[in-house]
């Protein structure tokens, strides 16, 4: 009777670990579904916002530099209007996945996405900007362009 009662017990015990397991990995799936991802927006003027890709919004960046408004729709994050006279960062379109960045150089105004958890990395992607295309050192100091980097 006791080896009866002992498997009883152990059996109860295993569907109650597998339920617990079941239900953690559920509630971490809807937490990263309901985060999911934030657009890290970085100005100017040192300061850093995050905005939640999961939640339609709409920030205007007002620094010393000037002013950018930033969107957030449908999942994705893009500038809908600068007050710089190229729109480089308005032109670059919308971003909704870790790695993406957008740059306004003028505005020094830095925005990319990361998972909710992560702190973001430290530079920019000047490629975001620039473009794929392979510059040499002679073109690069021609064009004289000034990035600043966190």
């Amino acid at each position: 009777m006791k080896s009866k009662a002992n498997i009883v017990v152990g059996a109860v015990i295993i569907v109650v670990l597998i339920a617990a397991i079941g239900m953690f990995a559920n509630s971490q799936t809807r937490d990263s579904d309901e985060s999911g991802f934030q657009a890290v927006v970085y100005d100017g003027d040192g300061n850093e916002t995050r905005l939640s890709l999961s939640e339609n919004q709409q920030i205007t960046v007002q620094t010393s530099l000037g002013e950018n408004i930033v969107v957030v729709e449908d999942g994705n994050v893009f500038v809908r209007e600068a007050d710089c006279p190229n729109q480089d960062c308005v032109h670059q379109g919308k971003i909704d996945s870790p790695g993406k960045q957008i740059i306004c150089l003028p505005h020094k105004l830095w925005i990319e996405v990361v998972t909710s958890n992560d702190r973001g990395t430290t530079e920019m992607n000047v490629d975001a900007v620039a473009g794929d295309r392979a510059v040499s050192d002679e073109e690069s100091e021609a064009e004289d362009l000034d990035v600043v980097a966190r």
